[in-house]
């Protein structure tokens, strides 16, 4: 049993997180709590950072029935299974569906993949594998269509204005810097935290006062700006940089539990 965890990036910038599953094998209550785990653990891991949509599809080795478990973590968490065309597991005795494709509401079906009626007709009999299906399994899959992007709900914001003053080697340089800052704060150490925040007073430091400030308030405009949604127009790189610089001044704002606005006013005195 394994699950693999993907995030795929539309042209829009959107975001589609995919987890593809394999949990365990076999009938009974252990083994049923154990692909139990395995999918909370998958959902748990594949929500670490929000998403436009979420794919979860696999080897479930379930039928996934009403009343079962499995199906009402998939429902909770909103998603909705495609519908199932026929059995995708067989062997003389035993058919089931076993494998299934869930996704988030901005996912319509369209179209699902099956076996013509003969074909069918020929696994159930003596089941898989076959010369045709090498597997212990039948493939599955789904056309979905894309639902549209949609229109920012609130006023379209400028983007951050850059501090032209400052020359363009000491943006990078600066960009590279907090670039380098631990961004997960619940992760990240005390010692390098300390070395972060002493690296950027280093680096300030050996510029003029106006300069530093100036880099300070382009931090601070980045954090702002990645509070709101940003427009569809936003450019990818303008996007970045305002999570990287936005996130990493948030988090250390809560690892030093000072409110965000007295934490840009002590910046500004180094």
């Amino acid at each position: 049993s394994r699950v693999l965890l993907c995030g795929l990036r539309l042209a829009d910038g959107r975001e589609l997180r995919v987890a593809n599953a394999h949990l365990e094998a076999g009938p009974g209550a252990k083994n049923e709590a154990q692909r139990l785990s395995q999918l909370s653990s998958a959902l748990k891991r594949l929500r670490t950072h929000a998403a436009w949509c979420e794919v979860v599809c696999g080897d479930f080795n379930s039928s996934m029935g009403e009343g079962s478990e499995l199906r009402e973590v998939l429902s909770e968490a909103g998603l909705a299974r495609a519908p199932a065309n026929g059995p995708t597991y067989a062997v003389p005795g035993y058919v089931d569906t076993l494998d299934h494709i869930w996704a988030g509401p901005a996912l319509k079906p369209r179209a699902v993949s099956r076996s013509s009626a003969g074909e069918m007709r020929s696994i159930v009999t003596s089941g898989l594998p076959t010369p045709e299906h090498p597997s212990d399994h039948l493939p599955v899959a789904v056309v979905y269509t894309v639902e549209a992007c949609r229109a920012p709900r609130f006023a379209v914001r400028a983007e951050v204005e850059v501090p032209v003053e400052v020359e363009e080697a000491v943006r990078v340089e600066w960009l590279a810097i907090l670039h380098g800052a631990p961004l997960a704060a619940a992760r990240a150490g005390k010692r390098s935290m300390r070395a972060q925040k002493q690296l950027e007073k280093s680096f300030l430091g050996t510029l003029h006062t106006d300069h530093a400030q100036r880099l300070r308030s382009w931090q601070s405009a980045a954090t702002e700006a990645a509070k709101a949604p940003l427009a569809g127009g936003a450019s990818p790189d303008h996007a970045r940089m305002c999570y990287e610089m936005g996130g990493r001044m948030k988090n250390r704002s809560e690892k030093e539990g000072l409110p965000r606005q007295q934490h840009r006013r002590r910046s500004h005195r180094w």
